[in-house]
């Protein structure tokens, strides 16, 4: 998973972990089936000993935050990711010094976010499906105003 910044959802893991909380909530799954749901899906890169040990500390403190957003922060995963926090969070993982000290504005900035008083629960809307006729193989032609076809 790749990282272009010090903030939150700077880091592919933590989209992906806001968007699939987004989209498991939108279809009807509560705060605490979401989460179970997520647990279960990224199970293997939480408790096996992974390559770089990056992976947790962001999966917590994403998923901290999209609950927070959402009205629908539960403690423990609350409590986690203050303990992530508090513990030095996942600074070191940041090679600049400059990056470092931003990063720890970051989660100093999201620790105080996550024990104040959350927002009532939001109405996340599910995205609509598009449909096509195209099935997995097709290939699609395009005719340049040149004349010259491409695939």
């Amino acid at each position: 998973m790749g990282a272009w910044g010090t903030g939150i959802f700077s880091n592919d893991l933590a989209c992906d972990v806001r968007d699939e909380f987004r989209d498991l909530v939108a279809e009807g799954k509560t705060s605490e089936e979401a989460t179970a749901a997520l647990l279960a899906s990224y199970h293997t890169s939480l408790t096996e000993p992974p390559d770089d040990d990056d992976d947790t500390p962001v999966f917590w403190i994403a998923l901290a935050i999209i609950q927070w957003k959402t009205g629908l922060l539960l403690d423990g995963v609350r409590d986690r990711a203050i303990s992530i926090i508090d513990g030095g969070g996942d600074v070191e993982r940041f090679e600049s010094v400059a990056d470092r000290r931003k990063r720890e504005q970051v989660l100093s900035r999201v620790r105080e976010q996550l024990v104040s008083p959350q927002r009532p629960p939001t109405k996340i809307r599910r995205w609509p499906k598009s449909e096509t006729d195209l099935q997995p193989g097709d290939v699609l032609a395009y005719q340049h105003p040149s004349g010259r076809w491409v695939a």
